[in-house]
């Protein structure tokens, strides 16, 4: 496994270079939604979180709340693969609000953006919702491991935070992921999936 002082640079640099991801939520019966977006990246030398504005809507709101963890995959057609599966958590105070505002619109294009062309005057604006992007998983694949046999996959998890999953009876057997401090516990007999929807 890489470090994290090793991969996360590479990580930003591809992301930035790529710039758009597929963001993967799960609603609470487990059936996947996915969107494109354009996450920006921060690492400071020993933490990386990521910005992601979004649309605020029920479906995100429900999803998030049924499984407070996504997925950013990132693709370029020379093959550079390189993803972050993350907790994600709404900015619900003003100043979280205007922070991710502020640096969407002061980083330099393309991959800072002026929010307004979404449509949104500014951080008050009913359908405005930021999200912050806490990985504890990421991976970078450069594509000449596919076209040239050549370079090396990076992976990391963060071993001090968890995936504890657990599963709780209902007609289709929901579930709910949450990040915890200590051992990973997963049920001992998940619900197998009975169509390409509930995978």
């Amino acid at each position: 496994m890489t470090a994290l002082t090793d991969i996360a640079p590479a990580f930003v640099a591809m992301t930035r270079d790529i710039r758009i991801c597929t963001l993967a939520t799960v609603d609470a019966r487990g059936r996947p939604r996915t969107r494109m977006v354009q996450p920006i990246w921060e690492w400071d030398g020993e933490h990386l979180s990521g910005c992601v504005l979004v649309t605020d809507t029920p479906v995100k709101r429900a999803q998030l709340e049924a499984c407070a963890f996504v997925s950013c995959s990132y693709w370029k057609p020379n093959q550079d693969t390189c993803l972050a599966e993350c907790s994600a958590q709404w900015a619900t105070d003003d100043a979280a609000r205007q922070r991710a505002w502020d640096l969407f619109e002061n980083t330099a294009a393309p991959v800072g953006y002026d929010p307004g062309i979404i449509g949104w005057e500014d951080i008050h604006s009913d359908t405005y919702g930021a999200l912050t992007l806490e990985p504890w998983r990421l991976r970078v694949m450069p594509g000449t491991i596919m076209t040239q046999g050549t370079g090396d996959v990076r992976s990391w998890r963060d071993l001090r935070s968890r995936c504890e999953v657990s599963w709780r009876e209902t007609p289709n057997r929901k579930h709910l992921a949450r990040l915890t401090a200590g051992r990973t516990t997963v049920a001992s007999n998940p619900p197998r999936a009975t169509s390409p929807a509930a995978r």
